[in-house]
């Protein structure tokens, strides 16, 4: 929760500093740091409310654009792109359990 609350805030912050300077390699790096994080403790949490679904498309694809924006930016930043390859594990890692165990992730309809 507490991380969460930081996450938010800070996501709030480099939007707005987007909104002045639109191709800031910092602000895209800090948002896509930021969104990569909470999608990791979400998935850390194993919240049961959350579809997979429901949580790809409104968690990760906007975190993988925020990353290929930033590297686009700045190609060499080797922080951001560990922290791409780091969190495209985390995310791959998560894909493989729901297909294991599909009944523990099953989409509610």
């Amino acid at each position: 929760p507490y991380c969460s609350l930081l996450c938010s805030k800070a996501i709030k912050y480099y939007h707005l500093n987007l909104s002045y300077c639109p191709d800031g390699f910092d602000s895209w790096a800090g948002l896509a740091l930021a969104r990569s994080n909470r999608i990791t403790d979400k998935l850390n949490q194993r919240d049961s409310r959350l579809t997979v679904e429901t949580f790809v498309q409104k968690n990760t694809l906007p975190a993988v654009r925020c990353f290929k924006k930033a590297l686009s930016l700045n190609k060499k930043h080797c922080y951001i792109v560990e922290k791409f390859g780091l969190f495209s594990y985390a995310i791959y890692s998560f894909a493989s359990q729901v297909k294991k165990l599909p009944l523990l992730y099953k989409s509610k309809e």
